[in-house]
């Protein structure tokens, strides 16, 4: 039987992927990059959380080999998030892509 500390970031990571698929969707009918990007920004999250799954099964030798894994997936979330939020900015900038209706 796994241990706990497998499973936890197993079902985070499943968890994560369902939002992503979520915000994916949104960012699909909304026209909007800043929603895919924070979709792939969670994509890297969950990748994380399943080198630290795969981490806790490791032989410790190899522990630093996953731990910078975990490193370099944290680190292609953040970037992806400062896109989304460079996005945001503009698509709020320009309206969101919707028509506005003046009076």
């Amino acid at each position: 039987m796994l241990p706990v500390q497998f499973w936890v970031p197993v079902v985070a990571g499943v968890g994560i992927l369902l939002i992503a698929l979520v915000m994916w969707v949104w960012g699909q009918r909304r026209r909007s990059l800043a929603w895919r990007w924070l979709s792939l920004m969670n994509v890297a999250v969950a990748l994380a959380a399943c080198f630290s799954a795969v981490e806790q099964l490791a032989n410790p030798r190899a522990s630093d080999l996953w731990g910078a894994l975990q490193l370099a997936a944290l680190l292609l979330a953040v970037c992806a998030l400062l896109v989304a939020g460079a996005y945001a900015v503009r698509e709020t900038q320009r309206g969101s892509g919707t028509q506005r209706q003046h009076p």
